[in-house]
């Protein structure tokens, strides 16, 4: 099906996740061969700070650990490992080494037995991370295990194979895919995508920055919960997992909600205004509290199914619900 389609493609990239790279050259010849690539160093090996611009970007791949982004008020990117893991942090911009960067990657080093001879791996191995970023930061995380916290920042793009993401406080966007975990975004505002294949999926007090914003919630064996979501725009869907929404719905919204084999629940408010069309396949049904006007329910032949559309309120808002063997309930709070 379509659904599940798209969902295990994304399940497949967050599988590819810290591909073994090419082995760095030498920071030596690395600093003499490029020299748009700068260092930054000071005092610890395995704890690093670089002067940075308000909307930095900073890349950081790890195999293993738990990761940790908090956004600060310091013009500066800061990272930290634990286990006495080496940790550089490399510029990726063009501009001059003295002004701060715009654009860092968190290498982490691997000693080979010469003090002068470091090699610069762009993925980690195993170990803890602590990444302070300023407030208006945008991060590109990848993991293959471990869980990933963030909180405070402007953007967050993460990959993981196994590992709960937990996101709070993002204020323009969040995208997150994992192939075995949790993925749990609260109080943030913008753009939101998220994909687990054997997670569930909770998105909590969530609200739009503007007409363009949506959430896009999918899981496979998982549940998504969706509680007090502002977007006009939600697309959200399980294959064997329940969906459930609990909110007002926006003048105007557009609300689409899939499933295979769960159920489909909505909480909403009783003076919500909404055109409800719903479907289902192979049994289930369509449960409702609402008194809906211009109502049509239709069942279909030789494949067994319900069609039942109708109006509550002035209809302000369309709910697009689909199942096979699921049922769908709208009830009111």
């Amino acid at each position: 099906m379509k659904l599940k389609s798209l969902i295990t493609a994304a399940a497949f990239t967050a599988l590819s996740l810290c591909a073994p790279v090419a082995q760095a050259q030498r920071v030596v010849e690395r600093t003499v061969a490029k020299n748009r690539v700068t260092v930054v160093s000071v005092a610890s090996v395995t704890e690093q700070t670089a002067a940075a611009s308000e909307n930095v970007v900073v890349t950081l791949s790890n195999i293993s650990g738990h990761l940790k982004v908090h956004g600060w008020d310091r013009r500066e990117v800061h990272v930290k490992t634990e286990d006495a893991k080496r940790v550089e942090l490399r510029r990726e911009d063009s501009s001059n080494s003295s002004s701060p960067a715009t654009r860092l990657q968190v290498l982490f080093a691997r000693e080979t037995g010469n003090p002068n001879n470091i090699d610069l791996e762009e993925c980690g191995e195993e170990s803890d991370v602590t990444l302070d970023v300023p407030r208006g930061a945008t991060v590109f995380l990848k993991t293959q295990s471990g869980d990933i916290e963030i909180e405070d920042i402007a953007e967050a793009h993460v990959e993981t194979s196994s590992g709960d993401v937990s996101a709070r406080h993002i204020s323009k966007a969040i995208e997150m895919a994992s192939a075995s975990g949790d993925l749990t975004i609260e109080d943030s505002a913008g753009r939101v995508r998220a994909v687990s294949i054997s997670g569930d999926v909770d998105a909590v007090n969530l609200r739009a920055n503007d007409a363009s914003d949506f959430i896009r919630v999918k899981s496979v064996s998982g549940d998504v919960n969706l509680n007090r979501v502002s977007h006009a725009r939600i697309d959200a869907g399980t294959v064997s997992g329940e969906l459930s929404m609990i909110g007002p719905t926006v003048r105007g919204g557009s609300y689409e909600f899939q499933t295979v084999s769960g159920d489909v629940t909505l909480n909403l408010p009783s003076d919500a205004s909404f055109r409800l069309d719903a479907q289902i396949f192979q049994g289930g049904d369509v449960s409702t509290d609402f008194n809906f006007s211009h109502v049509s329910r239709t069942v279909g032949s030789p494949i067994p199914s319900t069609h039942f559309v109708g109006t509550y309120g002035t209809g302000d808002a369309t709910i697009n619900m689909r199942t096979i063997s699921g049922t769908l309930r709208v009830r009111r709070r």
